[in-house]
């Protein structure tokens, strides 16, 4: 059964998070955490492409990330 996620609760986790790191104002802390959005991908999803343009930023709440540096000496 999927998970049900509270939304405002898990914005105010990753406001307190960013607090930790870096010191922003509150309004525009909860200006820009407003526009982040839930999203569930399956078990091994690339979510960015190589040599893909970013166009979304990820906050991952639970589970793991595999992050591949390739460096190509052509």
């Amino acid at each position: 059964m999927a998970q049900k996620h509270d939304i405002e609760l898990l914005r105010s986790t990753l406001k307190d998070r960013i607090m930790c790191f870096l010191d922003i104002p509150k309004y525009q802390l909860d200006k820009s955490t407003s526009f982040f959005s839930i999203k569930s991908f399956k078990k091994k999803a690339i979510l960015i492409p190589p040599d893909s343009k970013i166009h979304q930023f990820y906050f991952i709440n639970n589970g793991f990330v595999l992050i591949l540096n390739i460096l190509c000496f052509c």
